[in-house]
């Protein structure tokens, strides 16, 4: 029962995985079907939520720094935010179910 501890490198172990060229398809659709559903999703938020999302994410400023250029109050600009997430969150739900349907 003793333990056999192997004294190869660790390199000789690895081993270089790739996807099968079906895959790499799929995964390509996945994506473009995706960024289209986003700019959709996107383009049905107002304005302003269009504009904090850009300034917090694209821009990557705090939430004071947005507030001061928006002339909005913090907690104001907050739920601003929280609301614009919340509807993107809801226009992408049926392409993460188009994602996960393969792996039932």
């Amino acid at each position: 029962k003793q333990k056999r501890q192997d004294e190869r490198p660790v390199e000789e172990f690895s081993f270089a995985a790739e996807w099968a060229v079906d895959e790499q398809i799929i995964a390509q659709e996945l994506s473009e079907e995706q960024a289209r559903q986003l700019k959709q999703a996107f383009s049905n938020l107002t304005g302003r939520q269009r504009e904090a999302l850009f300034l917090r994410y694209y821009q990557g400023l705090s939430y004071e720094e947005i507030s001061d250029i928006m002339d909005v109050r913090y907690q104001s600009l907050r739920n601003l935010i929280s609301t614009a997430l919340k509807r993107l969150r809801e226009h992408m739900i049926p392409l993460w179910l188009i994602i996960f349907m393969p792996f039932y």
